[in-house]
Order: C-alpha cells, then structure tokens, then sequence
C-alpha cells in the first residue's frame, strides 16, 4: 500500500490516522513532501520539490515530453498533469509496483489516474474537503473553484473508494459529481482512544480551552470578545500554533488574567494537556461551505479529553453534540448567545457533560472506525 500526501505529511492528522489504520494489515509506504515522526524512513519517498519559476513554458513542455513517453495525453487534461508536483511524484513511483494507492486531497488524482491506466492497482481518494468551494469566500476564487471543479468533473470517476472526513462533504461530492454513494466510507478526524481521568474540577474558577492554529479567518478574536459576556470566575485558555506571527501577536495583546496563552504541545501530546480543563470552546462564524460543514480535529481531541464541550451552531458538530449530550451549542452564531449558554452550566452539569463524554469517546475513537474500514478494503 501507498499513501500519498503533498502537503505537510509531517503534521497532518488525518494522514496519521490512514497510516495506523493500515500498518498492521498491509506493508504501507508513505510518499510526502516531508518524513512523519512515526514512520520508519526506508518506508519514506521523498517527493517534495523547488519550485522553478525560469521558463515556465520550457518546464511545462519538458513535463509533456517526459509523460507523453508513457502515456496518451488529452490536451484537455494538461492543465491539470503538467504541474511540478504530478512530475516529482510520477518520477519515484512510476517502476514500482502497489496494489491500493491512498492519495489524500485530490491535487495528484489526474497523474494518478493516467498512472492506474499502466499498473493493476485500486485507488482511494481520502477527501479533507470539499475542494470546489474551499476558499469560496475569498476574492477571486473562482477561478481556482473552476479548476477543482474541472479536475473532479474529469477524474472523480476513476476513483475506486473515498473517505470522506463527514457525511455533508461526501455527499456534496455525491449530487455535484453524480457518484455512486457506495463508494464513499464516512471517516472522520476521530483520535486514538485514550484511558484519561475523568476530572471533576471543584474550584470556583471555571476553565476553558480552545487550541490551533493561529489563522485570521478563524476570527479567533471573537472568543476573547465573548469573554466580556461571562462573569469574572471564566478563565480562556488558548494553546496556539503561530503559523501566522503577526495574528498571533495581535492575539496575545489581549492577554490578562482571564484570558492566558499556553506554550503549544506535539499533536499527540495535545489530548493529555487538555484533559484538566472543564470546557473545550469552539467558536467558528462560518463564510464558506466547508466551514458551514467542518467536524474539526479538536472536536474529537475535546472527546477524548473528557471536557464538556461548548460549540456554535455549525451542523456536523451539533448533531453529534446533541445526539450524545456532550455539551452546549448556541443558538445562533453571537458571541453573547454562546456566552449565556456556558453561563447557564452549572458545575454538577459540567461534570455530567463530561461522563457522557466519556461514555461516548470508544464510539468516536480510531480503533472503532478502524475495524469497519479494514472490513471495506478487504471488498476493494
């Protein structure tokens, strides 16, 4: 077996998750643009590149050159084969032989697609999102919305499996893209199991957390402004990754004693930390579809933390929130509503949001999902 992932192999979780699906089933190898820490490197292939800005023209014609040698192109189809990154990992894979290739996002499904024509192997697309419409929101998107939705109209078809990170994404690919819905396994950023303490803080300060990355269009301002809204005794806790120094900055200019930054821990490390906390926040305003549709990392991290959860009214987060009774979600997507919610708990309603937490953390564990995934790859 072959993963592939072009972007940030070292820290992407769902990449983690494929990878420890698999590993005990199949001999996997992971092709990236850099090695993961848990992952024994004669196993890595190396396909990162430097970008070449001389000649653009020169390298696009050097890449027909080299691809028309194996395969019979379409001229419809150069736009989305002729690209450094489809050339860089064609040229390490193209002797070698697997039976299932995993590519997470869909930037290298055309060059795999001409690749499945000349080797006997099955092809899963792992969807992080919906790609179409992923930026939707920014100025000139559509043309790059063309492009995805180009490249998905032409090559989506050619697709053995999908795993969809929730049920909306894969079924807006589904009506979009006219896909068989049989092909498509819901498998969502869920987190290793973990045997954690259930804490049952007694203090009269009531503690939350929110971690990530430090990104503009998170808005994550909008959290430290909710904290205006709850009495003296809530504490925000945030545990940022700076991917953004000046936002980050902009951020902790606002720190006080209810609103504290904490040094940012290894992902797989995450979960522990947080566990002594009372209540995981995520606040998200969305402006594009994928946020309208996220099922984030740290909402499965929350579970296995055993913290109450507190979430805008974003849906995939929801059904699940209040199907389980793992916390609070707002009304609508003011900060004030959100802030009412949190205040109306009480600490005994804390603590009984986290033991249904804790009840439901096996269900939405890697190890459960694990199981029914081998069980479909085994049809493929």
């Amino acid at each position: 077996m072959l993963i592939i992932c072009s972007r940030n192999a070292d820290r992407a979780p769902r990449l983690y998750n494929t990878f420890h699906t698999f590993k005990d089933e199949y001999d996997v190898f992971l092709a990236g643009d850099k090695i993961p820490y848990y992952l024994d490197p004669k196993n890595f292939i190396d396909i990162s590149f430097k970008k070449k800005l001389l000649f653009p023209r020169v390298i696009k014609f050097f890449y027909l050159l080299h691809f028309s040698s194996f395969f019979s192109i379409k001229s419809t189809d150069f736009k989305y084969l002729l690209k450094p990154s489809s050339f860089s990992v064609f040229r390490k894979i193209k002797d070698k032989q697997f039976d299932i290739i995993i590519l997470h996002h869909i930037d290298l499904l055309p060059v795999l697609t001409y690749f499945k024509k000349k080797r006997n192997f099955k092809l899963v697309v792992n969807l992080h999102e919906y790609y179409p419409k992923e930026f939707e929101d920014q100025q000139n998107w559509s043309v790059m919305g063309d492009y995805w939705g180009g490249l998905c109209e032409y090559f989506l078809k050619n697709v053995d499996y999908f795993l969809s990170v929730n049920k909306s994404i894969g079924d807006e690919f589904i009506k979009t893209f006219n896909l068989n819905h049989q092909l498509f396994f819901t498998f969502p950023n869920v987190k290793c199991f973990e045997n954690l303490e259930l804490i049952n803080n007694k203090g009269n300060i009531i503690s939350l957390i929110h971690h990530g990355a430090a990104i503009p269009s998170r808005n994550i301002e909008r959290m430290i402004k909710m904290m205006s809204f709850l009495p003296e005794n809530y504490v925000l806790y945030f545990m940022l990754l700076k991917r953004n120094p000046d936002y980050y900055d902009s951020l902790k200019s606002y720190q006080s004693s209810r609103i504290k930054f904490i040094e940012p821990v290894s992902f797989n490390n995450i979960i522990k930390v947080i566990n002594e906390f009372d209540i995981g926040l995520y606040y998200l305003n969305p402006s594009n579809f994928n946020e309208e549709n996220s099922l984030p990392n740290k909402f499965f991290e929350f579970i296995q933390a055993r913290l109450c959860i507190a979430i805008s009214p974003i849906e995939e987060m929801k059904n699940i929130l209040l199907e389980n009774k793992l916390g609070i979600v707002s009304d609508n997507f003011s900060e004030e509503d959100l802030a009412n919610k949190i205040k109306g708990l009480t600490r005994l309603d804390i603590f009984n949001f986290k033991k249904n937490v804790d009840k439901y953390a096996n269900l939405s564990s890697l190890e459960f999902y694990k199981e029914s995934l081998l069980e479909e790859f085994k049809k493929l």
